[in-house]
């Protein structure tokens, strides 16, 4: 399955996030597989996700070369703005996966 890695030009508050490839913060997501959702950034590369199941913590989306999300699949935009230009990149980029 291919992952829509998460980087500063597609974050938008609201995103919903899952583990990405750089991922090294053992089950503070909540274990494999658990989902969160953006809730401030990106700054600096950084973003802060609060997670399903318990938690809010800040993650590389480039920062040090590292990528620790990617978005999470099926995407929903409830709640995130359709006007905003990184929501519309983030959309573009899932239609480019089908």
């Amino acid at each position: 399955m291919n992952q829509i890695i998460i980087n500063a030009a597609l974050c938008a508050v609201g995103l919903r996030v899952i583990r990405g490839p750089g991922w090294e913060w053992g089950d503070q997501d909540g274990g494999k597989g658990s989902t969160g959702t953006i809730v401030d950034g990106p700054v600096d590369e950084w973003v802060s996700v609060s997670w399903d199941r318990g938690g809010t913590y800040t993650y590389r989306i480039g920062a040090e070369g590292r990528h620790d999300l990617a978005m999470y699949e099926p995407f929903t935009s409830a709640g995130i703005s359709l006007t905003n230009p990184k929501t519309q990149r983030v959309q573009e980029a899932r239609e480019a996966l089908v």
